[in-house]
């Protein structure tokens, strides 16, 4: 599970699921969900209503994976903490993914010229995203080119 901003910046839950078919690991993506709140306890609760909604055994899981965000990795209040009271069996794991970026951006401190161009990314988008006026000219521009 992952919560990030869509286009129209409003909070989206996307939920994927890896599990074993006879003898093959399969992964898939269940969808994205638009969150109104993204206290551990909105989060930990919409994901159990969504996976008993769509048929899925909480005792058939033995694994929660997720960033390293106090909110999802907590080990007392966070998500995983939530999840694993109800469901013991559904041990958390530190997303590996998550893990690789946090490398990767450790990796790049040192080189200036990488640090300076992200550093730029970043600014702007900061600057496009936190002004509506200013996302949607952005929008519209993307659209026409």
């Amino acid at each position: 599970m992952d919560e990030t901003k869509d286009l129209s910046r409003k909070e989206q839950l996307a939920i994927l699921v890896r599990y074993v078919h006879g003898s093959v690991i399969k992964e898939r993506a269940l969808g994205t969900y638009p969150m109104r709140s993204l206290t551990a306890d909105a989060l930990s609760t919409f994901i159990i209503n969504k996976l008993h909604s769509l048929g899925l055994d909480w005792q058939n899981c033995v694994g929660q994976c997720y960033d390293g965000a106090s909110v999802m990795s907590g080990w007392a209040n966070g998500v995983q903490a939530k999840i694993h009271n109800q469901f013991p069996n559904a041990v958390y794991i530190h997303c590996y993914a998550h893990r690789l970026n946090l490398v990767l951006i450790d990796s790049i401190s040192d080189m200036s010229e990488l640090s300076d161009f992200f550093d730029t990314v970043q600014t702007l988008y900061n600057f496009i995203s936190n002004a509506h006026t200013r996302h949607e000219i952005f929008v519209a521009a993307q659209k026409k080119t």
